[in-house]
Parts: C-alpha cells; sequence; structure tokens
C-alpha cells in the first residue's frame, strides 16, 4: 500500500526492482500469493497482479473467522498480530484489491478437482522462474501438484491469468486461446470459491 517514487527518481526502474525483489522474498519465504491495495490498477498489471472479484461488504467487516469460513475458502484472519499493526479508520470504505501467485506449486497444493486428471502447461513468468516453464498438473480430488515436465503443452498460459481463473476471476472458457478439451478438464478444477481480503489503512 502506498508506494511511491519521488519526481527525481522516477522512469529509472526502481519501483520494478522493488517489486521484483519483493516478490523474490515472499517466493524464498514460500508465501503461495500476495495481494495489495492499488492506487492504480495500471501500475502493478505488468506485475501480474491482476484485480479480484473480491466481496467487501461493511456487513462482513466485524463477522469472525468462523463466521466467514462458512461462505469464504480465502479471507484476511485479523489475529492478534494484525490487530497491532491495525490503524483505526473513522469510517468503513471499499478497498479494492490486485492479487498475484507468488509460489504457484505452493498455492495449487490445496487445489482438487471432481477427479483425478492431469493437464500439461506452459506458464509464462516473466518475474518469477521458479513459476515460469512446462509443467505436468496433477489432481486428486484433495489437491493438485506440479511437475517440471519435457511434453507438449496443451495449454499456454500467463501467470496473470492463472491466478484469474484459481481466484474464481476467470472461467475457464474466458481464458486466452484455450481449446475446447483443456476448457472441459479446467471445469473439473475446484478453484478458490469466495475471496473477501479487506484492508483499511
Amino acid at each position: 500500500v502506498a508506494v511511491a517514487t519521488k519526481a527525481a527518481y522516477r522512469h529509472q526502474g526502481w519501483m520494478r526492482r522493488l517489486l521484483t525483489k519483493a516478490l523474490g522474498d515472499m517466493y524464498a519465504d514460500g508465501l503461495p500469493f500476495t495481494f495489495l491495495m492499488p492506487a492504480d490498477e495500471a501500475i502493478y498489471t505488468p506485475f501480474d497482479f491482476r484485480l479480484m472479484g473480491n466481496d467487501d461488504e461493511e456487513s462482513l467487516a466485524d463477522l469472525t473467522p468462523d463466521e466467514l469460513a462458512e461462505d469464504y475458502d480465502l479471507f484476511v484472519e485479523k489475529d492478534e498480530a494484525y490487530q497491532k499493526r491495525h490503524i483505526d479508520w473513522p469510517e468503513w470504505e471499499s478497498t479494492p484489491m490486485m492479487v498475484r501467485l507468488v509460489d504457484m506449486a505452493r498455492f495449487v497444493a490445496s487445489i482438487g478437482a471432481e477427479k483425478p486428471q492431469s493437464l500439461v502447461l506452459c506458464v509464462v513468468d516473466p518475474i518469477l522462474p521458479e513459476n515460469d516453464g512446462v509443467f505436468c498438473w496433477s489432481f486428486t480430488e484433495e489437491g493438485s501438484s506440479l511437475t517440471r515436465s519435457d511434453a507438449e503443452p496443451e495449454l499456454v498460459i500467463s501467470i496473470a491469468d492463472l491466478g484469474s481463473f484459481l481466484f474464481g476471476m476467470l472461467g475457464a472458457e474466458e481464458l486466452p486461446g484455450i481449446r475446447e478439451a483443456e476448457v472441459r478438464k479446467l471445469m473439473q478444477v475446484r478453484v478458490v470459491n469466495g475471496v473477501y481480503l479487506n484492508e483499511l489503512v
């Protein structure tokens, strides 16, 4: 939140270096994804962040984690550590969020499918080389795994579009360049159902 560059230092790549370093550090720490509150969506789109389909209503802000878990697969647990850094805001406001996959293999470990299957995909990630390349994506009902592969990819996808699919923002049929056979496979995947990420800063 609130990243800025002094005017004299703009257009020299400092923001790119900062975000690239931060994403690399998050990968090293084993974080499956990250999110941010954009001042301008266009700043973060080149880094493969995408706006989320995020439920953000004032009535949700006071719900407990158990209550949120009834309807949301993904939400911020506002525990003691969160409360320590939280700043009270005089009034509630909606907070648009952008999300990006960081450790894609770690993220998909909890993404299962309706039946066992596999898909060979080529993921394009210009920032995190660990996510870039051809992978065999193998599913069980409980989860999935990614292993590097030399096979011919059935689908080429950007890390941004893969994140948009996994977070339920893009349906399988909406992915660029996808064929009918791959749509059928991806429609079996249990993506994140319900996202509630709100931050007050």
